[in-house]
């Protein structure tokens, strides 16, 4: 049986929250989306939605390289360390990258990086290397 595919955006600023909400619809995304404010957010709302690691490859989480409480890399570097969440499909974002920050987001297990304001490539190239499409079930 299949498993529907969820969204977990990690986003503080309301701006980029309406920003993502507003693409999310354009690209008539069906599947439900969480939002967390920050990575403790998102690691208490992982371990309280996925105590025992259950479906956590049904989830994608979209992580911004700059947080409020810690930086996108040691949020990747956190989950990939705990075996319950070792399959959850990680992209990070950012205003700008260098080659150390593409080669560190690899290297922790990210599946790709983005500049946040090529957002429409990024939504076209998680459609295309998950292998599903908006709406779909994972």
């Amino acid at each position: 049986m299949s498993k529907e595919i969820s969204f977990l955006l990690i986003e503080s600023n309301p701006a980029s929250q309406e920003k993502f909400t507003r693409f999310f619809n354009a690209f008539d995304v069906g599947n439900p989306v969480l939002i967390a404010q920050n990575g403790e957010e998102a690691l208490s709302l992982l371990n309280a939605r996925l105590p025992g690691g259950e479906l956590a490859s049904s989830l994608i989480i979209f992580c911004p390289v700059e947080l409020p409480d810690m930086d996108g890399f040691s949020f990747v570097r956190h989950i990939r360390s705990d075996e319950r969440f070792s399959n959850i499909a990680i992209y990070m974002l950012g205003e700008d990258f260098n080659d150390k920050h593409i080669l560190d987001a690899s290297l922790l297990g990210a599946k790709d990086i983005f500049i946040e304001n090529n957002i429409t490539d990024f939504f076209k190239n998680i459609a295309s290397e998950t292998g599903f499409s908006w709406r779909l079930v994972g």
